[in-house]
Formats: C-alpha cells, sequence, structure tokens
C-alpha cells in the first residue's frame, strides 16, 4: 500500500469539508427543531453545540503540552471510557 502524505492543501480541503459539514448539519438541525419548538429555544442549542465545538478545540490546544507530556495516561483514559460497559 502507498503512503499518502497530509499536504497543507489537503489538509485544508479536509478542514474546510469537515466545517461546511457541520454547518450544514447546525442548520438542518435548526430547521427540525424550529419546526418543533420555540424559535428561541433553537437558539439555546444551537448556541449550546457552537460552545462545545469550541471547547473542544480550545482544551486541547491550551494545555496542548501537558497533554502531549501524559500522552500513555491519557489514551488509556479516553480508551477506558470508550469501551467502559455500560
Amino acid at each position: 500500500m502507498t503512503e499518502r502524505r497530509l499536504t497543507p492543501a489537503r489538509a485544508g480541503l479536509t478542514a474546510f469539508l469537515v466545517a461546511f459539514v457541520t454547518l450544514a448539519v447546525q442548520v438542518l438541525v435548526h430547521r427540525m427543531v424550529a419546526v418543533k419548538l420555540v424559535n428561541n429555544f433553537v437558539f439555546l442549542v444551537i448556541s449550546l453545540t457552537m460552545l462545545g465545538f469550541a471547547i473542544s478545540g480550545v482544551v486541547p490546544t491550551r494545555w496542548q503540552a501537558a497533554l502531549q507530556k501524559r500522552r500513555g495516561d491519557v489514551v488509556a483514559a479516553v480508551t477506558r471510557v470508550r469501551y467502559a460497559a455500560p
């Protein structure tokens, strides 16, 4: 199998596609919830979702050095949470 490198152009395209799909899903969810619920509640749901996306980007960036030092512990913790029995 050939190795495919992540070039800056490919990384940019991937980031654009992920952002575009995320925003498209947000608009779709907004439309679906707006039909069923009050419009103000829809903006609350969308705002909290966008806040979650922002925090998921800030946390790894802010504590990148600490996470890299404890990479093994972090991977083990995430794996335990992911595969924990319900």
